[in-house]
């Protein structure tokens, strides 16, 4: 299954991917407060906090941790507001605070095995995320967006001088607007008039200037934006698609006034009916409203080009113009400040995908002085449990824990069966296979994670890895720990025996963890005996702090004990609208402290309202990361995959830059890839090396930013600029109205395709947006595809195909390129396979006799692209028009014979 983490870290410019389980966990352990099984004074916790001072990345975007489908949801317009008052006897104050009541409840389906499979459903709760009223169009941060953006001194003229320059800005570092309706014009080095702010950094470094001016154009404003599943696709009403270009007319008896309508619209029926005569013949006409309006150009009875009818346009259209019938698709719209159950009709949801955003959750202390607000004031609460609304669901945990299905495969851990275990050298002399022993190895406080390139055969018996030591003669290079009755081996699937055990703690009558809530329950004894470790008033105060159990759970053994336990107990979002005795009395001496609780606790449950999903409000709660290892693919994190993180400086060295290239000018590289890639939806490691692959190639490894010889060009100055080399005048238009920006209209604005940010991001649009049919290659492991689509041919095809091996090699899980066979991609594969300018290119490039390069020159390969178009040619043969086209410098009309002419020479060569 796989899993993401549900917050990126904060990082220079793009957020950066968590890059381990150990990473996720010391990030959790770095606040106080939030901490799972127990919240102060030992009130049941089920979950974690993630918050805004907790190092996360300062977006706050919340994302689903698996693949799964919503159930439940509150999105509340806006926070709930408690008014804290301070005590009897204390300074009078008062303090609003604000809490979100939102939340967002995903339902995940595990299921590992092949024949036989342990399943379970379980559920990930997103608390606290942002209300309605934070999705506005004011920008929530402002970012410097661009490599080596000068910046001057605050002090500086309207006539900037070299001695103003302070340096280059830090890119993606969040910035402040000192007055953002303050702008002023200024001239820069090379007296250019631009519009500079007055700005200072979010978070200065040592070092950092108070104040400084920058350029406006290089500061990104970033806006919250909404989730996907909080904007549902509009209703579509039963309309019909028009397969082929036609006219909308005006009026069903004229062609006057008509427009456009493309092939691939789709048209609502209003009912109106009208015979026309048209050539001497009674024509059908039916008045409709245009619901979709395709792509393309519609031409009028002159061959000119006529206006296209706009989405929402009524008039008349021929009835045998409409193409097949449309049942209508309802959509269900999102409502407001309410529990809205989803689990008869869920939104599906992917992994990664964001959910929501932190939202307010403030705290306040008290002084002489008044009550101040905690700096961290934003947060989401994150839980994993599993429901028991029937047997199935206890019977279906209990099966994983014991592993009932037997899966094996997954991340392999060892595990010792006594404290300390034999070390021992591997020798194999003379091809005499033998092991002596070395040292002592443990104990372990944990199963320790094996790499599957750590377990050796060596004999008879099987070793494992356990520390690195350099080899002498005839020997393997580690110390390894034999495996037999002290040491095991054990699958990430082996629950059990890794230590997931259940602990009932049902019968907590009132919210608190107490010892002698699971005595005499399941796993009880267990809990007691780890109970005196987590529950420790170290200051004897009788009240348990939030620091005294960062205190206790920094002892690992007891942190990694309690990961590995589902807990049942009631859930916290119950309300409590007759007060709460237990915590009344815990807070006899603060009774407004107890009222602002309950009134914090109340505006947030919602538990009762959705008993239907779980059967009830007690379920079986888990440590997030607990959870998140236990059921995911951990063996493809081990080899380096790179699904669903960021690629790091390393990775991309592995696909070998130009000679030159600094390493600073790879990292700006780099942070506008990964930035890309998530903003274009690349979450796979194929999508990710196929790109990369294609890109180093057409930029000469990033080593060209512009066509060379590209002046001398027929089709200059619209020669190849960027990363994939954006080529012809009608790319650039297209390119320069996605951006919004002029690269058109001089040599300067056209070689803005050169430089940050649009020297990467014109490759994303012409894959992603130009050619969307490259991104279902790329994620097809179509290599032949996608080559043809972005070169037109196959050009140094196995180039391509070297660069995309290393990306293989460094970042890819191998058994996700379906169609990759040893490094090599098979004709009879690929797309192109069946396509007739595919089957032919694969002949022409293949045949020596062209002096086409870039391929292997294989006259059998060359063979079987050559018979396959004629083959299709029998199927589909040219039409008129196609055969008046060009394809590879020749007429469409002349490839027939001009294939069989060098299939001739080729067999008889080939025999």
């Amino acid at each position: 299954m796989k899993i993401v983490y549900p917050m990126q870290l904060a990082g220079e410019g793009t957020p950066k991917e968590i890059a381990s389980l150990d990473e996720f966990i010391s990030q959790l352990n770095k606040l106080n407060s939030g901490t799972f099984p127990i919240g102060r004074n030992r009130i049941w916790h089920g979950g974690v906090h993630l918050s805004e001072k907790g190092g996360w990345h300062l977006s706050g975007a919340v994302r689903a941790i698996a693949d799964g489908e919503i159930v439940a949801y509150r999105f509340a317009t806006e926070p709930a507001k408690a008014t804290r008052k301070s005590e009897a006897g204390e300074p009078e104050h008062e303090i609003d605070l604000y809490t979100s009541p939102s939340f967002c409840l995903i339902r995940h389906r595990y299921e590992v095995g092949e024949k036989n499979k342990n399943s379970l459903t379980f559920y990930s709760l997103y608390m606290h995320i942002a209300c309605e009223n934070s999705y506005s169009a004011e920008p929530e941060r402002y970012v410097v967006d661009g490599n080596d953006v000068s910046i001057y001194k605050g002090s500086a003229g309207l006539q900037l001088k070299s001695e103003d320059k302070l340096g280059v800005a830090r890119k993606g570092a969040e910035v402040i607007l000192v007055d953002r309706n303050n702008w002023s014009e200024r001239y820069n080095l090379r007296n250019e008039p631009q519009i500079y702010q007055l700005m200072c950094y979010a978070e200065p470094k040592a070092g950092d200037p108070e104040l400084f001016y920058i350029a406006a154009k290089y500061i990104k404003a970033e806006c919250k934006m909404k989730p996907n599943w909080l904007t549902p696709p509009e209703s579509k009403p039963a309309r019909y698609t028009v397969p082929n270009n036609t006219w909308l007319r005006k009026t069903a008896d004229s062609t006057e006034e008509s427009a456009g309508v493309p092939a691939g619209s789709e048209v609502v029926l209003l009912g109106e009916q009208q015979m026309v005569t048209i050539n001497g013949g009674l024509t059908d006409f039916r008045q409709v409203q245009v619901f979709k309006v395709g792509s393309g150009t519609v031409k009028n009875s002159a061959n000119q080009v006529m206006a296209n009818a706009s989405k929402g346009s009524i008039g008349w259209l021929a009835k045998n113009k409409f193409g097949a019938a449309l049942t209508a698709e309802s959509s269900i719209p999102i409502e407001f400040d309410k529990v809205v159950l989803r689990d008869s009709n869920p939104i599906a949801v992917q992994a990664g995908e964001v959910i929501g955003h932190w939202g307010e959750h403030q705290v306040a202390t008290l002084s002489m002085s008044g009550f101040s607000i905690d700096p961290d004031q934003k947060a989401v609460h994150f839980e994993v449990f599993v429901g028991e609304k029937d047997k199935r669901d206890k019977q279906e945990l209990n099966d994983c824990i014991q592993n009932k299905a037997q899966v094996t495969g997954g991340q392999d851990y060892l595990v010792l069966n006594k404290d300390k275990v034999v070390t021992y050298r591997l020798i194999n002399h003379k091809k005499q296979l033998s092991y002596e022993a070395l040292a002592k190895f443990g104990p372990l406080n944990a199963p320790l994670a094996v790499k599957k390139t750590d377990i050796v055969t060596h004999g008879t018996q099987k070793f494992v890895r356990v520390r690195e030591r350099a080899a002498e003669k005839d020997e393997l290079a580690g110390e390894f720990v034999l495996l037999a009755s002290d040491a095991e081996l054990l699958s990430q699937h082996d629950w059990g025996k890794l230590g997931v055990k259940l602990v009932d703690g049902s019968n907590d009558p009132d919210g608190f963890l107490d010892k002698d809530d699971t005595e005499g329950q399941e796993g009880g004894a267990f809990f007691s005996s780890i109970y005196d470790r987590l529950i420790i008033d170290r200051d004897n105060d009788n009240v348990l702090s939030g620091d005294e159990i960062k205190s206790a759970l920094a002892d690992d053994d007891l942190a990694i004990k309690l990961r590995q336990l589902f807990i049942k107990h009631e859930s916290e979002w119950i309300k409590r609208e007759k007060g709460w005795p237990r915590l009344e009395k815990e807070l006899a001496k603060q009774p407004e402290l107890y009222k602002y609780a309950m009134q914090v606790h109340n505006n947030m449950a919602w538990i009762e309202e959705a008993k239907r999903i779980f059967g009830g409000n007690k379920m079986w709660f888990i440590h997030p990361a607990g959870m998140m290892e236990l059921v995911n693919e951990l063996e493809k994190a081990n080899l380096g995959c790179a699904c669903y993180r960021d690629l790091t400086l390393d990775e991309l060295k592995a696909l070998k830059p130009a000679i030159g290239i600094s390493d600073g000018k790879l990292q700006g590289y780099l942070d506008e890839f990964n930035s890309s890639f998530n903003d274009f939806g690349v979450k796979t490691c194929v999508e990710k090396a196929h790109f990369l692959a294609q890109v180093f190639h057409e930029s000469g490894s990033l080593y060209y930013t512009k066509e060379e010889g590209g002046s001398a060009q027929d089709y200059s100055p619209w020669y190849g600029r960027g990363l994939i080399q954006i080529t012809f005048e009608s790319n650039y238009k297209s390119y320069g109205k996605y951006v919004g920006e002029d690269v058109t209209s001089s040599a300067d604005n056209r070689d803005k395709l050169t430089v940050s940010p649009h020297i990467v991001k014109s490759a994303y649009w012409y894959v992603y947006v130009g050619k969307p049919a490259c991104k279902i290659a790329f994620a097809s492991d179509d290599l032949l595809y996608s080559t043809m689509l972005i070169n037109g041919g196959l050009t140094h095809y196995m180039d391509r195909v070297k660069k995309l091996n290393l990306a293989i090699n460094k970042f890819g899980d191998p058994s996700e390129f379906v169609k990759n066979s040893h490094g090599e991609y098979r004709f009879e594969e690929s797309k192109i396979y069946n396509k007739r300018i595919g089957a032919l290119a694969w002949g022409i490039w293949n045949d020596i006799g062209t002096k086409k390069y870039g391929v292997s020159d294989n006259q059998n390969e060359a063979l079987k692209g050559y018979r396959r178009f004629l083959h299709l040619l029998e199927v589909q043969p040219f039409t008129k028009l196609e055969g008046n086209k060009k394809w590879y410098g020749r007429f469409c009309r002349q490839w027939r014979g001009y294939v069989e002419q060098r299939i001739s020479l080729l067999e008889r060569d080939y025999e």
